[in-house]
């Protein structure tokens, strides 16, 4: 065995594997991975009812206040002239509706980001419960499925023709060529 260089700054390791003389003879066996605990406990917060009630509450004080205001103030337009009226209306309503849009935006992107993070949950239960074999056979399963899929794409291409052929004569590009 080869006695260990000094690596120093600007010197590489040797490319060839270590070898360790050991006592041990026979098949090395790799040591079962420690499971690694998450960091974040994956676990719902839970409000309790009457915080839920109060935020409603100032939620819904919020919007009177707001509806007040914008009452007087499209009041106080009518006052001045029924043009700056309707004029404050316009933009009363456009300010609602585009309040709404984005209400409904976020609240859409909240529930789609939930579903994501329930999925991953779910991949990750079934990743820890997967074992090599469960994985050799879903990739036998896939191979298995490749003939299918040469077999059936002369299928798929005349059923993509009909279908061209049915939309062909109602496209609007059609339309506009010169008949001979």
């Amino acid at each position: 065995m080869e006695a260990p260089q000094k690596l120093g700054i600007g010197t590489a390791e040797p490319l060839t594997p270590r070898i360790i003389a050991t006592a041990q003879t026979g098949r090395i066996i790799p040591a079962v991975p420690a499971e690694f605990q998450p960091t974040v406990q994956s676990g719902r917060r839970r409000h309790s009812l009457p915080i839920k009630l109060a935020v409603v509450g100032l939620a819904t004080a919020l919007c009177g206040w707001l509806g007040v205001d914008l009452y007087l103030w499209v009041a106080s337009a009518f006052n001045f002239s029924t043009g700056l009226g309707w004029a404050a209306t316009a933009v009363a309503a456009l300010g609602i509706s585009a309040t709404v849009a984005m209400i409904v935006h976020e609240v859409r992107s909240y529930l789609s980001l939930k579903n994501v993070e329930i999925n991953q949950q779910k991949l990750a239960i079934q990743r820890e419960n997967v074992h090599a074999s469960d994985a050799h056979e879903t990739i036998r399963d896939v191979i298995r499925e490749i003939p299918e899929i040469a077999r059936a794409r002369p299928q798929l291409r005349h059923f993509s023709a009909r279908c061209s052929a049915i939309i062909r004569p109602h496209n609007k590009s059609s339309c506009y060529r010169k008949r001979s």
